[in-house]
């Protein structure tokens, strides 16, 4: 193994071993080291100080240009930011809180973290073996305390087998099922960044499965895990819960072909999905979370006819209202939330078009809207994992293609042109009259400015006669 780091990193260390001397010692600990031997790229570096000296971050921080911020001041954590070549490195820095070393690097999570780097004399230090671990892609606790002290750390492991394609070790899987439980303890939004942490990673569907086949996943999403008593009928195969898994393999598999699967139209599907929803997060994670969670309202809607098929009438309706449940209780943001909601009420929509050969696809993008990407991509994922055909991709292809191109449209008026025409004050009218002026542009009925005054008084008349 070896190290891969930043050119620019060479100067920290630099900075950094010329203020160690034989009173204070520093280490660098954690991921960075962990994505450094294994050969990858990181720009959050975490250090422990023994004794702490601020003295020394003050020092640094001005070597490099950077910032400092107290992150727990009583309990001496601080950040420093710096920017090199434009982008944004972060620095931590915490004290010794163990007796000793081994002490302290036994109060961390996993040992592929627990690895030292002394800057004093750049040694590695790795007494609880964490870069054979590495080597041999194992994920094992550092102490048989490391759970409990945390029980975060049980998500934080799948986040790690998802992202390294590690393999948990059966005495740490033991202490995570035997841990679960206290996951009901942790705060909501470090249950909500950890759920989404695991999201960016490729492929997740089999951790997804993982944490319910060990009982995790009913301790942070019940709604979620309870789809497995469900009944179901054609053309479902298996219950709501693994067909959620499935979908979200196929969205997986979707996203990692991309570029094939919709060639023209690749970079803008992309930009939509790299949009900042909250925080680091982004709608592709958003919208794979979604995918999990799309059929919730299954479990209080199914009914069974006479011949024995099971429906699930107004689930998505239902769904959507869950979500505010699930919002609540992981502290989701307001934009996340309704984002959410959204996805979920509306994934059927697509199929009642594709289900009628006559329907009029500027329905689906008149009724999404801005999410329109969003949601044809969760029905291309769940009708995949029903019945994949070359049908189902050439429709959304269809619905993609002309909502990327008709969202380029602007309306022949602008609302001050609308008001000034027809002598109307500033209300929520004059939107639902350019939202009704676009809707006629798409549809090839209005050409010209004489066409829109003209469809707008037909509009405002029939308003009057009301």
């Amino acid at each position: 193994m070896f190290f891969k780091f930043h050119k620019d990193l060479a100067k920290v260390f630099s900075i950094l071993h010329n203020l160690c001397n034989d009173s204070i010692k520093l280490y660098l600990v954690g991921g960075f080291l962990r994505d450094s031997l294994l050969g990858r790229e990181s720009k959050d570096l975490d250090f422990i100080i023994y004794p702490f000296s601020y003295k020394i971050l003050e020092i640094f921080s001005k070597s490099i240009k950077g910032k400092i911020f107290p992150l727990d001041e009583e309990r001496k954590y601080f950040r420093i930011i710096a920017n090199f070549n434009n982008e944004n490195y972060i620095f931590d820095f915490t004290p010794q809180e163990g007796r000793d070393l081994l002490e302290e690097l036994k109060r961390r999570d996993f040992t592929i973290n627990s690895v030292l780097l002394e800057i004093n004399n750049f040694k590695i230090l790795d007494p609880l073996e964490g870069i054979k671990d590495l080597k041999e892609g194992k994920l094992r606790v550092c102490s048989e305390h490391s759970i409990v002290e945390d029980p975060l750390r049980i998500l934080r492991a799948f986040r790690f087998v998802s992202n390294l394609g590690f393999k948990i070790t059966y005495p740490t899987e033991k202490l995570l099922i035997d841990s679960k439980k206290r996951l009901k303890n942790v705060k909501g939004e470090r249950v909500h960044n950890e759920i989404l942490k695991i999201l960016k990673s490729s492929f997740t569907k089999e951790v997804w499965v993982r944490m319910h086949e060990l009982r995790i996943l009913e301790e942070i999403l019940p709604e979620l895990s309870s789809l497995e008593n469900v009944p179901w009928s054609k053309p479902h195969h298996t219950n709501p819960l693994f067909h959620s898994f499935e979908a979200l393999g196929k969205f997986e598999y979707i996203y990692y072909y991309l570029d094939r699967l919709f060639p023209e139209i690749f970079e803008n599907l992309i930009d939509y999905l790299k949009e900042e929803v909250y925080s680091e997060f982004t709608k592709k994670e958003l919208l794979k979370f979604s995918i999990l969670i799309h059929d919730i309202g299954k479990e209080k809607t199914f009914l069974s006819d006479e011949e024995g098929k099971v429906h699930y009438y107004g689930h998505e309706n239902l769904g959507s209202l869950m979500v505010e449940e699930i919002s609540e209780r992981l502290r989701f943001s307001k934009k996340e939330e309704d984002f959410l909601k959204k996805l979920i009420k509306f994934h059927l929509y697509p199929s009642f078009i594709f289900k009628d050969k006559k329907g009029n696809k500027l329905k689906i993008i008149n009724k999404l809207k801005e999410e329109t990407i969003g949601i044809m991509l969760l029905f291309l994922a769940d009708q995949f994992s029903l019945n994949p055909s070359e049908d189902l991709l050439y429709f959304s292809k269809e619905i993609l293609d002309l909502y990327l191109r008709k969202k380029e449209i602007k309306p022949i008026l602008s609302g001050n042109e609308i008001m000034r025409y027809f002598s109307l004050q500033p209300s929520p009218l004059i939107g639902k009259l350019k939202e009704s002026l676009i809707q006629a542009q798409q549809e090839g009925l209005i050409k010209d400015k004489e066409e829109a005054l003209k469809f707008l008084e037909r509009i405002l008349s029939n308003e009057d006669n009301r």
